[in-house]
């Protein structure tokens, strides 16, 4: 079973680029770890909800877990 088609209306096809320190891209990537979404989707719900999306799991704990599931797994 394939993915399902997105309505006309729905395709993203503009691009935005946009430049950040690295202090401000390790800040965004740890965000987006603890929200457990894409990038993108996170900065599309920020920049238009006007709110960080709800984080499932704090940095620490997504970390640990991380590093469990890499010990687990050898």
């Amino acid at each position: 079973m394939g993915r399902p088609a997105l309505q006309e209306g729905d395709n993203r096809i503009i691009q935005y680029n946009i430049r950040l320190t690295k202090e401000n891209n390790d800040m965004v990537c740890n965000y987006v770890q603890a929200s457990e979404m894409m990038p993108a989707n996170y900065t599309s719900h920020k920049a238009f909800a006007g709110s960080f999306p709800a984080i499932r799991l704090s940095p620490v704990n997504a970390a640990l877990y991380r590093e469990l599931h890499k010990i687990g797994v050898t």
